[in-house]
């Protein structure tokens, strides 16, 4: 296994452990623990929502949405769970659920929406980008997710 390969393994494996036991620790010990969680994976979960909900403070609260769940789920998560992925999964399913809400509501009261910037270039390839993450196999968005966030 290469350096990389092994480092990403041995991180993914450290932050399962972690997770599991967040849902252990209690006070200060639990808040650091998952404060370095958020440290670390807070930028991917925030590109993932901001991609696909096109709108800074919707996609913040996307991303602490996504982390409430995390730390809310900590106690019952598999230790070999990929956290990158269970993340980007969550923070995918999370945004979109979110843009859902905004359109209901649009609909009901006929009042703004989320607004995209207009000749965006990268509106475009976000729409690509997220569908084809959504089409590879678990190991192979694991190993990219790994690779670029």
């Amino acid at each position: 296994m290469s350096d990389y390969g092994k480092r990403g393994h041995d991180e993914m494996m450290d932050n399962a452990a972690e997770i599991s036991r967040l849902g252990e620790l209690i006070g200060e010990e639990r808040e650091e623990a998952f404060r370095s969680l958020v440290k670390q994976h807070g930028g991917m979960v925030y590109g993932c929502a901001r991609r696909i909900v096109g709108d800074h403070e919707t996609a913040e609260d996307v991303c602490q949405a996504v982390f409430v769940l995390l730390f809310r789920k900590a106690s019952t998560m598999k230790k070999e769970v990929s956290v990158a992925g269970w993340l980007y999964r969550t923070a995918t399913f999370v945004a979109r659920d979110t843009l859902k809400l905004a359109r209901r509501r649009q609909a009901r009261d006929r009042g703004p929406t989320l607004a995209k910037a207009a000749g965006d270039p990268w509106e475009e390839l976000a729409k690509h980008l997220d569908a084809g993450m959504g089409e590879l196999s678990d190991t192979d968005r694991h190993a990219l997710l790994l690779r670029f966030f």
